[in-house]
């Protein structure tokens, strides 16, 4: 199974640290979809191929938080959805 993993990011605080949990899961995830906000898209692309990870970067121009969910869910082209926070940290999401 295919997974995209949705993260909607205001301001992209604590993406780095999000990614970086990301990479280092026993499971990685085959597609992230980051919706940044208020957040340099350049600097989200230059995180996501620091933690090798394959990414895809929407720049949120209007909306909140459920509008950004819908456009990462548009986004996503894998089997599996699942929906992060940037702030919440990941230490295991799947235990294979």
């Amino acid at each position: 199974m295919k997974v995209s993993i949705v993260v909607p990011s205001k301001g992209c605080k604590y993406l780095g640290y999000l990614l970086t949990g990301l990479r280092d899961q026993n499971v990685k995830p085959n597609e992230v979809v980051l919706v940044v906000k208020e957040c340099d898209t350049k600097r989200s692309k230059i995180s996501c191929c620091k933690a090798s990870l394959s990414c895809v970067v929407i720049e949120q121009r209007r909306g909140f938080f459920t509008h950004a969910l819908n456009l990462g869910k548009k986004n996503a082209t894998r089997n599996l959805l699942l929906l992060y926070k940037s702030s919440i940290l990941v230490y295991s999401w799947i235990l294979a």
